[in-house]
């Protein structure tokens, strides 16, 4: 018989049901092959490695002689289904298109439907072109069958996920969605990805369109640049799943800037650019025959850390809260930037139903269709829905998320019961993050914190908060007036910090540099220990580059340096089984257009009284050979990445000359095209006109509005201090606690200072 490659895949599948059938196969009838496959290789590769290598007719043929009876069977089946309905031909790949334009946001639309034989369609399409690539046909039980230990109440793959996200209990839900369940190699992550990827050659051919590769037939690592993926579909098996859970190789691509959100349309159409003030609306129903859930207390948390930064967007023209039907309609007469509910959800008839009422009376039931009529009396409707509720993005196809995107640009919704633990203080974060931090809440949705138990993979919630998005594009500008509150620690350091601006602007501009090795020194009352935050937080504040900074512990072992420090910077920053290079790329920032991420490495202070002991010359040396023939290698910090490797040394005046020209001397031996290593000045004591400069600014200070505190406090600090920069920053941290007019006084009454502090003296 004549077979095509779909029909023998299934084939296959069908007869060697288990990968150890299969690779029993592959061994003992086309060893050739066989030897090609590698240990990383999934069953899906290997397959499409044998049907690229050897002919369909051969293939079967082999089959047959194998395992004659099993193959009977499948090919039977094979023809009663050819004979039911006609197969349609996949239209011929189209030409690899030209390379990604330099700079472009990295986004794939990947279209999955789902035939009436359960046969999984994907394309994918890209910006400027209609289709970048098809995958061939391939059935959703082959992909299933990778995860086969998920059975949950007789339900199995897919079935088995949505019975565990809509009638799972939380305990079951945490065995499921948590740990190797997830990330190993039949687990739900590598599922999922096998959904949106199920062919290995078009996968390849796709990454390398968006990673800029080279050669579109070898395996590429998706896990090397973030890209933005919009699913879309409308088959309800595939609308509501866990997509942040995607893994590839146990990496999840979450934690590597792929953002995945479901969208209804093949391109975005709605260009959101959130106003400076918003106008929020928070439904918040108090029935009271169900279970309190705090609403009160949330919404007080909510609104403070609101007011906290931006006073303004917590008043009542830009913050309303309504607790009843009645107030809702009217209410929703008005637009409103951001709807926000928080309250009970449930299905009903298959409907996903909000409660805004107590009792059984439908008015006391708010529909996904009926809450879409209302939202478009408006004469636009939100730029973002957040329904922080149970179930409200279960249902498949009435999941509120699938009913609402095609009017609402952004909704976010939960695919689970939202656990209380969870459900409010994330929230918070959510809103928070988008309105104050000006954060694009997809972003936002995919940031995880390894050290925070709610977000970890011991714990599944984190994941669970489905995205629909029809977005095309989604901007926040920074916030006019914005205050920040006073940090002292932002006091001078004028040129240290402008110093290290100018050396990471170049680290990211230049061709061939990789690391720069930064090395800051002081006396003591300096607090160099806290130079490292503040040249961060004038680099993140300025945006220069992507950074993320590492605080690192300097080996207390120093007899073989350069070994413990290999050791002891994977011990603090990898995973089980990951070199230094993959550790060094998974924590660097995510990016999706033009420039370097910039990982900022903190060795921590060195020196008399430090907790880690001060430095010899030949230590010193040896950490900065370690910086250039191990930080600086390739291996460790390719193309796509920039590190700052930064020490702070506490140094007495004395020796501090000494210090220079030993650098100097390292600077001879170890700069290079890809390494360079710089000593920042020593930090400088305050100026009275650095004191001034600091109090007279309102995002900076509290005082900043009276012209008469100004100059009492800079001169009478500037007196007790001497200008050392430790009690300097004590005095303003004190005084921003404790009230200006309280330190002034303080500090008269110590100097015996009568009148202003600022008297006019002779010379």
């Amino acid at each position: 018989m004549n077979i095509g490659r779909a029909d023998l895949r299934k084939a296959l599948d069908d007869v060697l049901r288990t990968d150890s059938d299969f690779d029993t196969f592959c061994l003992d009838r086309v060893p050739d092959t066989a030897k090609l496959f590698t240990n990383g290789m999934d069953r899906l590769a290997k397959q499409n490695r044998l049907l690229e290598r050897c002919d369909a007719e051969d293939l079967l043929q082999l089959l047959r002689q194998h395992h004659p009876t099993e193959t009977a069977r499948a090919l039977a089946r094979l023809q009663l289904a050819q004979s039911a309905v006609a197969r349609p031909t996949p239209p011929a790949q189209p030409l690899l298109p030209p390379r990604r334009i330099r700079g472009e946001e990295r986004l794939l639309t990947i279209s999955v439907a789902l035939s009436a034989e359960q046969e999984l369609h994907v394309r994918y399409h890209v910006p400027g072109y209609e289709w970048l690539a098809e995958a061939p046909l391939v059935s959703l039980a082959s992909i299933e069958a990778m995860a086969p230990k998920l059975l949950y109440q007789k339900q199995r793959g897919l079935a088995a996920i949505h019975r565990l996200l809509d009638r799972g209990v939380e305990e079951d839900q945490e065995a499921f969605f948590t740990g190797a369940q997830v990330t190993g190699e039949q687990g739900i992550g590598r599922l999922l990805y096998q959904l949106l990827f199920p062919d290995a050659l078009v996968e390849r051919r796709v990454l390398a369109y968006l990673l800029d590769a080279e050669d579109p037939t070898l395996e590429q690592s998706p896990i090397r640049q973030p890209i933005r993926v919009r699913i879309l579909t409308s088959d309800a098996k595939l609308i509501a799943l866990p997509w942040r859970l995607v893994c590839w190789k146990g990496n999840l691509l979450a934690d590597y800037g792929w953002t995945l959100e479901v969208t209804p349309e093949l391109v975005g159409k709605h260009q959101v650019r959130l106003s400076l003030l918003s106008r929020i609306l928070v439904i918040a129903p108090k029935p009271a025959s169900l279970p309190s859930l705090g609403t009160d207390g949330h919404l007080e948390a909510l609104r403070a850390r609101i007011k906290a930064t931006l006073p303004d967007q917590a008043e009542p023209e830009y913050f309303k809260t309504v607790h009843t039907a009645k107030e809702l309609g009217d209410a929703l007469q008005a637009r409103f930037d951001v709807v926000y509910y928080f309250g009970h959800g449930s299905i009903e008839g298959g409907q996903v139903c909000l409660r805004l009422g107590d009792g059984k009376d439908p008015a006391s039931l708010l529909t996904m269709a009926d809450l879409g009529k209302r939202l478009m009396l408006a004469d636009q409707p939100p730029d973002f829905l957040l329904i922080n509720a149970c179930l409200g993005g279960a249902g498949g196809g009435q999941s509120a998320g699938h009913l609402l995107s095609t009017r609402v640009p952004l909704v976010v919704c939960h695919l689970t019961p939202a656990y209380g633990n969870f459900a409010g203080p994330w929230a918070i974060r959510l809103l928070a993050g988008m309105l104050l931090d000006r954060d694009d809440p997809v972003m936002l949705l995919h940031r995880r914190d390894p050290t925070c138990a709610a977000q970890s993979l011991r714990d599944f919630q984190w994941a669970m908060p489905a995205i629909f998005s029809s977005t095309r594009s989604w901007e926040a500008p920074p916030l006019i007036g914005r205050r920040t509150p006073g940090n002292p620690l932002r006091l001078d350091r004028t040129i240290a910090r402008a110093q290290v601006v100018d050396l990471v602007q170049v680290l990211i501009e230049g061709r061939k540099r990789r690391v720069e090795a930064l090395v800051a020194y002081a006396a003591d009352q300096s607090l160099i220990e806290r130079f490292s935050w503040q040249a961060t937080d004038y680099l993140l504040r300025r945006r220069v580059g992507a950074m993320y900074p590492i605080n690192l512990r300097f080996p207390t072992d120093r007899q073989e340096l350069g070994k413990s420090l290999s050791e002891d910077v994977l011990l603090q920053i990898g995973r089980p089984k990951e070199t230094l290079g993959q550790a060094l790329r998974r924590h660097a920032p995510k990016l999706r257009t033009a420039g370097k991420p910039v990982l900022w490495l903190n060795f921590g202070v060195c020196g008399d009284g430090e907790a880690q002991e001060k430095l010899t010359p030949a230590q010193l040396h040896e950490w900065l050979k370690w910086c250039s023939e191990v930080l600086a290698h390739e291996h460790n910090c390719g193309e796509e990445l920039r590190i700052v490797a930064y020490l702070a040394l506490r140094v007495e005046p004395s020796k501090q000359a000494f210090l220079h020209s030993k650098v100097e001397e390292e600077k001879v031996t170890f700069n290079s095209e890809r390494l360079r290593i710089f000593l920042l000045p020593p930090l400088p004591k305050v100026e009275k006109g650095d004191l001034k400069d600091f109090l007279s600014d309102p995002d900076l200070s509290s005082c900043a509005d009276n012209a008469t505190t100004i100059k009492d406090a800079t001169e009478l600090i500037y007196l007790d201090t001497q200008g050392h920069y430790e009690p300097a920053v004590e005095h303003i941290r004190w005084a921003e606690q404790h009230g200006w007019q309280s330190l002034i006084d303080k500090l008269k009454a110590k100097h015996g200072v009568q009148g202003s502090a600022h008297a006019e003296e002779s010379f």
